[in-house]
């Protein structure tokens, strides 16, 4: 599999740019926005089937960890709002 990291000015000449350097076929992994433009992630020449099995761990993966414990209300509130406020004196 052949990974390349494109910059371009804006999406229309990113994507222009993977279609030239690594064909129609090329997979989309990531894109973002950068100050001066956007940043594409591509990949071209690999298997759809390892592709399948990555997609399938990571689901496996995700769905197999417990959930997290709920915390007490006390603990669940910003620490300001946690505490009593101090009683004043007249």
């Amino acid at each position: 599999m052949k990974l390349k990291r494109i910059y371009a000015a804006n999406l229309r000449e990113g994507m222009r740019q993977v279609r030239e350097e690594l064909g129609a076929d090329a997979l989309i992994l990531s894109n973002r926005r950068l100050a001066d433009g956007i940043e594409i992630v591509a990949a071209a020449g690999y298997d759809e089937r390892t592709l399948k099995v990555l997609e399938d761990a990571a689901h496996e993966a995700s769905a197999s960890r417990p959930a997290p414990a709920a915390k007490p209300e006390a603990e669940a509130r910003p620490a300001a709002q946690a505490r009593a406020p101090a009683a004043r004196e007249a």
